[in-house]
């Protein structure tokens, strides 16, 4: 259920809440309704606290090439990247593209998964990937896609 969450410790509190104010549900009967939510946020909600929220106010602090970066590596299926992959992706020198990945790595947007090799958690993928479809032209997605496998 933790990997469900993404990790992150506002999802597992809000999850666990959830669990325990509903005697009748098992842990089972939880982790299924996370699958089965998949991709929606629905599920880490509790009170006036949302995981949604929380990245919102997270992104919302990001520069903007942050953000951009962010949004782009959500197309990508889940797997890490390096800088030299993140450049290509978003258009950039791999020197500036490092700099980006360790800035959402400081404000835990994106795992280390190995040195110099990055993945988004789940969560903020979804969170991510629901920015990205409002805000990248179906043309920007394509590009960014034909850079990736050019790498």
């Amino acid at each position: 259920m933790v990997k469900s969450c993404g990790h992150l410790p506002l999802a597992v509190r809000i999850v666990g809440s959830r669990l325990r104010g509903r005697r009748a549900w098992s842990i089972g009967y939880l982790a299924r309704r996370l699958r089965e939510s998949w991709p929606g946020l629905e599920e880490f909600v509790t009170g006036d606290r949302s995981v949604a929220d929380a990245l919102t106010l997270s992104y919302e602090r990001l520069t903007p090439d942050e953000r951009h970066l962010l949004r782009l590596l959500s197309l990508l299926p889940p797997t890490s990247v390096d800088a030299c992959m993140a450049a290509a992706l978003a258009d950039v020198g791999v020197d500036w593209a490092e700099r980006l990945l360790e800035g959402l790595f400081d404000v835990h947007l994106i795992e280390q998964s190995a040195p110099g090799r990055y993945r988004l958690h789940e969560i903020v993928r979804r969170f991510a990937n629901a920015t990205a479809r409002y805000t990248l032209t179906d043309a920007s997605r394509h590009e960014a896609m034909g850079r990736i496998l050019g790498c």
